[in-house]
């Protein structure tokens, strides 16, 4: 029996998996992975690797990635994302053939406990995957979904007395089914922008019409032709602008004049654009129900739905197979730490949820499972610079210098190893593989855009680094801090009158020429740090040019909006909380404090009975980082204000409560927001959700810690 990918029947292998997996009762028996292993993976006894599935669906990865396009930068995002893959899938085909020749019990639960976890790095690059190529994956994700429920089928006939496998199957099949959904939506509304621009963008010109004898002395005329292209007309990706699909033109008018036969021809076009659009819509939606998304409602066959709406309701133990620290907290009565210690706990919990020693970054996020769908899968690996060197900042102030410098390390590592060098580092990384252990430079969780450096996450990994070097005297934190310092100077100092830098770049050297108010408040302090600590005048300059870009942003002699537009054009629609809070605690322009911590108490808002501030003024629920930062601001400024001290408890209070009542807490660390989701509104654009966050539980300890100590101010100046 020989296996041609091309010819293979991946709906006959999903339906038949989903099939025998769904007859297992109460547990598996092995069958479904027999299926799998002897059907696909090895077809004959004398297996030739030549054979092998996974070299096939290899192969067909390379193929998808070679497909030549005219749009660069779908080539160049098919051939990153194409390469991850192509690496994963080959480890993932080799670490399931091995299966055949483990026969220890032991041994086998922790190869397919390894396995389950390359699935799940598989299915986030596929959902990387750019949209011209997402038909091409579907196939990829159905033959990776039998793997994957062969997967855990067995390790559900292995330990029957456990839930946490059905659990994982419970969150495998939503995520399968969630994400095939989410690859169809991406697809439907990327080949909708492929037709007229996705705005119904017309193309005009006109044509003159030549005269005959007889029209010798009558009036100019003309045509106009109107049309509409399609740039993936009949499949295909066309070149330049498109393929005409819609094409018409008006009767011979004047040169100047037959607005009524144009305004006609234009409203025959767009009727047959509504037409062409509802043809191409049903196309579309009959292939991907074709090629995914009637396979894939099988998937929904494989929850235990009863067992689900016990585990969401406590009643079963969430054991997720992929986390270190348990998510239920500690039941016991005698629980003796106070706010500071539960914030210890977590905080050094999410350093050591991936690698216990040595240099690494944080874990973000503590969500309540691995398994995320669509956008959110990579929650459970994120690990932010920013969140990192809020982490560090946090160990330094409490004492525990070790934590602090396998934090630094982990900063100077992610500088170090940086793909293209420099001082650049990538805004979030992978909390489990902060260096890629294949090309050996900094992962960056961002695959769409190729990991963005912006001078935001650079200056607060600056600023974690010169504190650090404040308190071991070790030079190699000054060391990576000046070169980031240089890096940000070299490469986005503005020379107008608001002067300040710009938000960094992309991968490809694009860059962002917006200036923000709180990088540069950021900048103010790291440069600040880096002039005590060196004496050199030029990081003075640096501070004193971020100072007048922030200086610039003050609205009404009140308040700081997020930055500027690119050029000198405020932003006036987007008012962050912390463009006050930060602003204020790094004295950036000390006569505007009251002002701005007054005007704060527009963002104040309650969620699930706490009170807090919202990112911005437009966002919507508590976000617990911006109330920290709240807090402390009003307490260090609460002598400008007999307000200012009731409010910063206030805000404390709220935020050792959430500690141990908040949604989702675990009675140590602190949730982004005890609301599902917080909205940081119209112009920010992105949420943040009801798990435990790194970024709001430093904060929020630093805050506490700041009732006693000045030095628990992260803007703290170091002369």
């Amino acid at each position: 029996m020989t296996i041609d990918f091309d010819n293979l029947d991946t709906d006959e292998l999903l339906f038949k998996t989903i099939q025998l997996a769904t007859k297992q009762s109460p547990y598996g028996t092995g069958k479904v992975l027999d299926y799998v292993i002897s059907s696909v993976f090895f077809p004959n006894i004398e297996v030739d690797e030549d054979q092998a599935v996974w070299d096939k669906i290899e192969g067909k990865m390379i193929k998808m990635v070679d497909k030549k396009v005219d749009d660069a930068i779908q080539q160049m995002l098919g051939d990153i994302i194409g390469g991850s893959m192509i690496r994963r899938l080959r480890a993932f085909g080799d670490l399931f053939r091995q299966l055949a020749y483990i026969n220890n019990i032991e041994e086998k639960k922790m190869h397919l406990a390894v396995l389950t976890n390359a699935a799940n790095d598989l299915i986030a690059d596929i959902n990387n995957v750019p949209p011209l190529y997402l038909m091409d994956a579907a196939k990829f994700l159905k033959v990776l979904a039998a793997a994957h429920i062969a997967t855990i089928m067995e390790l559900k006939g292995l330990e029957p007395d456990s839930y946490k496998h059905q659990s994982a199957l419970n969150n495998m099949a939503i995520l399968y089914s969630d994400t095939a959904g989410g690859m169809f939506h991406r697809s439907f509304a990327w080949r909708m922008s492929m037709i007229g621009e996705g705005k119904g963008v017309l193309h005009e010109w006109d044509s003159k019409q030549e005269k005959t004898f007889g029209e010798a002395f009558q009036s100019d005329k003309k045509v106009v032709n109107i049309s509409v292209k399609d740039k993936y007309a009949n499949g295909t990706w066309q070149f330049g602008a498109g393929l005409d699909v819609v094409f018409k033109t008006t009767p011979p008018i004047p040169v100047d004049g037959g607005t009524v036969e144009y305004a006609t021809t234009k409203e025959e076009v767009y009727k047959e654009l509504d037409v062409y659009v509802k043809k191409v819509k049903d196309e579309w939606t009959e292939q991907w129900n074709k090629t995914l998304l009637t396979a894939t409602k099988g998937f929904m066959k494989l929850v235990d739905w009863d067992g689900r709406k016990l585990e969401l309701k406590g009643d079963i133990p969430r054991l997720p197979n992929q986390l270190v620290f348990p998510v239920a907290p500690s039941q016991s009565q005698y629980h003796s730490a106070g706010s500071l210690e539960r914030i210890d706990l977590f905080l050094e919990q999410q350093m050591d949820q991936f690698i216990t020693s040595g240099p690494r970054y944080v874990q973000t996020y503590r969500p309540p499972t691995a398994g995320f769908p669509g956008d959110h899968h990579n929650v459970f690996y994120r690990a932010d610079t920013y969140d990192t060197s809020m982490a560090c900042i946090y160990f330094i102030v409490r004492g525990d210098l070790q934590r602090a410098r396998d934090l630094g390390d982990g900063l100077v590592q992610a500088m170090n190893h940086d793909p293209k060098g420099e001082g650049r580092i990538v805004a979030a990384s992978y909390a489990n593989r902060l260096v890629d252990p294949n090309k050996n430079y900094a992962t960056s969780i961002y695959v769409p855009d190729g990991g963005r450096r912006d001078i935001g996450n650079m200056s607060w990994a600056g600023i974690a680094l010169t504190r650090l070097f404040h308190a071991t005297k070790t030079h190699r934190y000054l060391h990576a801090a000046e070169i980031i310092g240089q890096w940000i100077i070299t490469n986005c100092t503005k020379t107008d009158s608001w002067k300040g830098f710009t938000g960094g770049e992309d991968h490809w050297d694009n860059k962002y020429e917006w200036r923000s108010v709180e990088h540069n408040t950021d900048c103010v302090s790291f440069f600040d740090n880096l002039f005590a600590l060196t004496g050199n005048p030029v990081w003075e300059t640096a501070r004193e040019s971020a100072r007048t870009l922030v200086k610039a942003c003050l609205v009404q002699n009140t308040f700081y909006i997020t930055g500027t537009g690119i050029g000198q054009n405020l932003n006036t629609s987007v008012i962050p909380t912390d463009c006050q809070s930060w602003v204020s605690l790094a004295h950036v322009n000390p006569e505007t404090d009251q002002s701005c911590l007054m005007f704060m108490s527009q963002m104040e808002t309650s969620s699930k009975g706490f009170l807090g501030t919202k990112f911005a003024m437009a966002g919507a629920e508590i976000q617990n980082e911006a109330t920290a930062g709240a807090a402390m601001a009003l307490w260090f400024a609460r002598d400008k204000s007999s307000d200012f001290e009731q409010k910063a408890l206030a805000y404390m209070d709220s935020l050792e409560r959430q500690i141990k009542e908040s949604p989702n807490g675990i009675g140590y660390g602190v949730v982004a927001t005890p609301a599902e989701v917080a909205d940081t509104g119209e112009g920010l654009g992105w949420q943040y959700f009801n798990y435990l966050h790194v970024a709001s539980s430093a904060w929020t300890g630093l805050a506490l810690a700041g009732k006693d100590l000045k030095e628990a101010n992260p803007y703290m100046s170091l002369h």
